[in-house]
């Protein structure tokens, strides 16, 4: 009977083997480095694959073996350790087996018949009687079938009694009692302590699919079957569990055969080398056929080439690091381990360990074939710029005097350009190159090695900033810069690979070192200009600090000041972000002084913005210093001027309404530059309407009509272009009437007054407020003005009486604004000879300011 096994533990230890010329049986651990097995399934075999379901494949050998006579027990070592273990049952107690003792039975029944029937391969329980034969080796009471041999035989708890075997004719289960192995035990000296506790996991059905496939591909290549089955094969198991080594490996084996050696190749290889364990391309290991592909230079090529590939699309690099590692072991091997075997190529293995983060793999690999350009680059790598030097030689001697002359010039201009960023490094400094060789230099180093292109261009801005053309190294330092970006090939392999590209700040750094041994004030402050901000993430951000204090120093500028806008905005950015909105909201004004007091919240960030140099204030009044104005308004995004003139023109509405003449006198400067920006980008139209009006308003009110009607007519235009809500056109309409009445342009006046009054007269049938019949009243009052101007009394008369109507209805009695209208209307009404109404607006003034607004005696008689 079969059965399900309550403790995955015990299945951990249990592996399903293949020894190529045998097939598959089973295998289980003793030790975590040994296991046990039947001996003539497996003693002439090249090596062994151990195979469990979510664990990967590891490769054994043959160390021990017993005679048939003496038991046919085979002990296999395995480089890698095992997870789990099986204790074995003492010595002490196999002598009181009994013969009809229950043991079970556990192996992979049938596992290559399933795994052709597309069934999962599984381990099965099997309970069966234990006792001895006629014969004298113990026999079971079932049968033992073919993958299920060496299988452990395990009593009640679960302790290794035996292996299962089979006779050589039939099917008849017999049992390789551990005594025997106890026995020679003696000699061999194999520990049997258990690994390190760990928890055991059982496998996903996914994983017991996937370790079919793998059995299916094993017996299809040892029956030499077509490999484009065999590759299926590996596909379906990759589908199953991507994390299968053994099938990305077979996967790369298979397609090789055919003579494909394409991305999916040279992409399993470099899976195989991640998910693998490094016994399986060690020298020891029996199976040669991953160091075989290692040692191809056809796939270490294409190996590059998808490395690069995946640099440029930012993906990870571990599946590449991992086979560089692999490589280097190869190349670093004694040629003694394995004399007959061919070294890989070490021009390709140097130049794929460069790519793969392993420098110092490079400079070890023995100089017999390895390019001395290779090694140079390397030992700059690792920064022994030294070394460098002394392995660039001419590169003529290098190639041969047949070589093509498009390699030789190639060869010529990386030998060139290592030389020059060694030579620089050295502190032996030459006349700046012309730019088109700085870019060739760049290119050439760029192909050879990771970060090439990036030590080529700080080379060279630092040669520029020795001969005193600091704009030419900041140009260039700004290259090498960018190649450090995370959206760069070199920036994305630092990042994958720390430690051998410098980092930004100590490019930064290095520069201004250089600067510095010049000891010039002017290209001093030339550098500090142009010389870039270290991240707060970069380790060496200190060390440009310390650069930069020198800087100031040389320059003569006080601590934290900065002479260039595009660093000041980052300091504050990084001190505190809103002195960053502050300085852009600044940058809207005018270049007047600014009242502090009028800042509102942003008073309290002022400091920030002083301590680096763009703004200078006083007790009263903040000054933006223009060169920083001019400078942060071309750094502006659409967005932040968006933001920057919201911010801008909302501060100056709230001050200007809010302020005294003074104030109003000061700001009146930067209401304009403000609107003219905001019109001039299109931007924040509505706000900059909304000032326009208020502004314009309040200069009527101070009866500055020209201004006022300079500003109501701007505020007009700007809300006919931004979609200004009908309400506020309607309002501008209103008070540009009035002003252009009061500057005798009365046909302007009566069109924006009737257009205005027919918004309100439409406002006031939908509307229960208040706030339409107010309008209405001063519009009509207006009108009556402008009609008794032109000497149409009847139109006046009429417009009067409208408006003394509709202030009955829109204002408070007894409040100020219906003082003000109320007095108007008398006033209008005494001089169209109306002395009913006159008296009739007048009652409805405050007797307390009756007296000091009207007097009508002269029309009481």
């Amino acid at each position: 009977m079969v059965a399900t096994s309550p403790q995955p533990a015990v299945e951990a230890a249990i592996w399903l083997a293949f020894a190529p010329g045998s097939g598959h049986f089973t295998a289980v651990a003793v030790s975590p480095h040994h296991l046990l097995t039947v001996a003539r399934l497996c003693v002439n075999a090249p090596y062994i694959k151990l195979m469990r379901a979510g664990e990967q494949v590891r490769t054994a050998e043959v160390v021990r073996a017993m005679s048939p006579e003496e038991g046919d027990l085979a002990v296999l070592y395995c480089h890698q350790e095992l997870p789990h273990v099986l204790r074995l049952l003492p010595a002490d107690d196999l002598k009181e087996l009994t013969n009809s003792l229950p043991v079970s039975v556990v192996g992979y029944r049938d596992c290559l018949r399933n795994a052709l029937g597309k069934k999962a391969v599984v381990l099965h329980w099997s309970t069966a009687t234990f006792a001895p034969s006629e014969s004298g080796q113990p026999r079971l009471s079932i049968s033992v079938q073919e993958n299920e041999i060496g299988g452990p035989v395990l009593d009640a708890r679960q302790r290794l009694v035996g292996i299962a075997s089979r006779s050589t004719e039939g099917n008849d289960g017999l049992v390789v009692p551990v005594d025997g192995f106890y026995e020679h035990n003696r000699k061999w000296k194999i520990p049997l302590g258990p690994p390190p506790p760990r928890v055991a996991k059982a496998p996903t059905m996914a994983q017991s699919l996937a370790l079919m496939h793998l059995v299916a591909a094993q017996h299809e290549e040892h029956e030499g079957q077509n490999n484009q089955v065999i590759c299926e094969h590996y596909r379906a198991a990759l589908r199953l569990d991507a994390s299968a080594g053994a099938a990305h490996l077979g996967l790369a084996l298979a397609k090789t055969l055919q003579g494909e050696i394409d991305e999916e190749v040279v992409r399993s290889l470099g899976r195989a080398c991640e998910l693998l364990p490094a016994s399986e391309w060690a020298p020891e290991c029996d199976d040669t056929r991953l160091r075989d592909l290692l040692r191809s230079s056809k796939h270490l090529h294409g190996v590059i080439n998808a490395l690069r590939a995946d640099l440029k699309k930012g993906r990870p690099l571990a599946e590449w690091a991992a086979l560089g590692r692999a490589v280097a072991d190869l190349v670093h091997t004694p040629d003694s381990i394995e004399p007959d075997r061919p070294r890989p190529p070490e021009r390709a293995a140097g130049r794929l360990l460069l790519w793969a983060g392993q420098p110092r793999s490079v400079i070890a690999i023995p100089a017999r074939e390895q390019p001395d350009i290779l090694r140079a680059a390397a030992f700059l790598l690792v920064d022994h710029p030294e070394q460098a030097l002394f392995w660039l030689d001419d590169p003529q001697a290098q190639e041969g005097g047949d070589a093509e002359a498009g390699r030789l010039e190639t060869t010529q201009q990386i030998v060139e350009a290592l030389r020059w960023i060694a030579r620089v490094r050295e502190g032996m400094y030459d006349l700046p190159a012309p730019r088109e060789v700085a870019e060739k230099h760049a290119s050439v180093l760029g192909k050879l090695m990771p970060g090439g292109d990036v030590l080529s261009w700080h080379a060279h801005a630092v040669s520029r900033a020795v001969s005193g053309d600091i704009a030419g190294g900041a140009e260039d330092l700004d290259r090498a810069l960018r190649g450090l970006s995370a959206y760069s090939l070199p920036g994305r392999w630092a990042r994958e690979f720390p430690g051998f590209l410098p980092t930004p700040a100590q490019l930064a750094a290095a520069f201004g070192r250089v600067v510095l041994t010049i000891n010039s004030p002017k290209l001093a402050r030339q550098t500090l200009e142009k010389l870039p901000m270290a991240a707060p993430d970069d380790a060496h951000a200190s060390e440009l600090s310390d650069v930069e204090h020198k800087l100031r120093e040389a320059a003569g500028l006080t601590p934290g000041m900065e002479i260039s806008p595009e660093r000041a905005l980052v300091k504050v950015m990084r001190e505190d972000p809103r002195a960053a909105r502050l300085a852009r909201t600044l940058a809207q004004f005018a270049n007047e002084p600014l009242p502090i007091t009028r800042l509102g919240d942003f008073e309290m960030i002022l400091p920030v913005l002083e301590k680096v140099g763009i703004t200078e204030s006083d007790e009263e009044n903040v000054t933006f210093k223009p060169e920083f104005r001019t400078r942060i308004r071309e750094l502006l995004t659409q967005d932040q001027r968006a933001a920057a003139l919201h911010d801008a023109i909302d501060l100056l509405l709230v001050a200007y309404l809010e302020g005294g003449p003074r104030d109003r006198r000061i700001l009146w400067p930067h209401v304009l530059e403000t609107t003219n920006l905001a019109i001039e980008h299109s931007i924040e139209l509505l706000p900059a309407t909304e000032l326009l009006a208020r502004v314009g308003n309040q200069r009527a009110r101070e009866l500055a009509y020209a201004e006022a009607r300079d500003l109501l007519q701007r505020a007009a235009d700007v809300g006919a272009r931004g979609g200004v809500p009908a309400d506020l056109v309607a309002e501008i309409d209103m008070d540009l009437g009035w002003v252009l009445m009061s500057l005798n342009e009365h046909e302007p006046a009566r069109e924006r007054l009737e257009k205005a009054l027919a918004f309100y007269d439409d406002m006031a049938k939908n509307s229960t407020g208040a706030t339409p019949h107010r309008r209405m009243a001063r519009i009509h009052y207006t009108l009556a003005r402008l009609n008794a101007t032109t000497g149409d009394s009847e139109s006046a008369h009429r417009n009067a009486c409208r408006s003394i109507d509709e202030a009955d209805r829109g204002f408070e009695p007894g409040s100020r604004k219906a003082m003000q209208i109320y007095t108007s209307l008398t006033h209008l009404f005494t001089q169209l000879g109306d002395h009913l109404r006159a008296r009739k607006a007048n009652a409805r003034i405050n007797p307390r300011e009756r007296e000091t607004r009207m007097d009508l005696t002269p029309f009481e008689a």
